[in-house]
């Protein structure tokens, strides 16, 4: 080894050195790198093809369509007014606002809204009917218009009857 550095010289060794340092680095980065991933020829020696993920027979894909808003259900309409309108009582005391919110809620929102002063309720009235946003078997949604902005309740049904499980207020 001796031998070999003494005839290639102080600058043949230096070459050898940064030309091992540049590989191992190079290397490294290889190995470590987020390179882009080969594409591998098909086992069957066809050129690879993008997988489609549209249905060729379905027509023309190129124009959204809105979907159908949900069938009225009166029962998800009644639930969600009631409860606004309790909801609304900020001229109740913080217990009694909360008891009549107990039988038009879930227990899970009954509790989240447990210590809430009607008072700080960010409305006072209702301006117009209350939609069905969206319905499932056992979830709804309804919008309410009020005199602030507008009123988002969730419902679940349990146990036969529609309850309120969350409310959000947009305001206008």
């Amino acid at each position: 080894m001796r031998n070999a550095i003494t005839r290639l010289g102080v600058r043949g060794t230096l070459v050898l050195v940064l030309a091992i340092l540049v590989a191992g680095v190079v290397g490294l980065a290889r190995l470590l790198g987020d390179a882009a991933p080969r594409r591998e020829p098909a086992p069957d020696g066809a050129p690879p093809t993008a997988a489609s993920t549209v249905d060729p027979t379905e027509g023309d894909d190129g124009v959204v369509t809105s979907p159908k808003p949900p069938a009225d259900d009166p029962a998800v309409r009644t639930a969600a007014t009631a409860f606004l309108e309790a909801w609304l009582r900020s001229d109740l005391s913080a217990d009694a606002w909360q008891d009549g919110l107990t039988s038009l809620a879930t227990k899970d929102l009954v509790d989240r809204l447990d210590g809430v002063d009607p008072v700080t309720v960010p409305a006072k009235r209702t301006t117009g009917a209350a939609q069905l946003i969206a319905k499932q078997s056992d979830f709804a949604q309804v919008d309410v218009p009020v005199d602030t902005g507008r009123v988002s309740l969730r419902l679940l049904r349990a146990d036969g009857r529609w309850l309120v499980d969350g409310v959000d207020w947009e305001r206008a």
